[in-house]
């Protein structure tokens, strides 16, 4: 709550910012396999069900890891030609569907593509 009162002061009325504070407000059932909440001041878990399980990337992560790289690539930090090499974690990893070896290189843009 304190984040959403927060994001109000700061922000312009518009109808954005009051349909994303409806949608918070909102009560609505959580239906999940896994579930963590986490009260932000504090750090304190409120509730959790499954949260300590594994679970594939979801789309959130694969948007960030694109972003992150996207932004490094604007920075000038990397190329999209910069190689990538496969690390043992990583192809070990489920549900890997490339079947690349440790070792094997990709470019960063064949790598985001890829994670598609």
């Amino acid at each position: 709550m304190h984040f959403l009162r927060s994001l109000l002061r700061k922000s312009p009325p518009n109808r954005f910012v009051l349909a994303a504070a409806l949608t918070l407000l909102a009560p609505c059932a959580a239906q999940a396999e896994a579930r963590l909440v986490i009260e932000a001041d504090t750090g304190k878990v409120l509730e959790a069900e499954n949260a300590t399980m594994p679970w594939y990337p979801a789309s959130v992560t694969k948007m960030m890891t694109a972003y992150v790289t996207l932004k490094a690539v604007k920075d000038g930090k990397i190329t999209l030609d910069t190689l990538v090499t496969v690390s043992p974690v990583a192809s070990s990893q489920s549900p890997s569907k490339m079947g690349f070896k440790p070792g094997t290189q990709v470019t960063v843009d064949n790598a985001l593509k890829m994670m598609w």
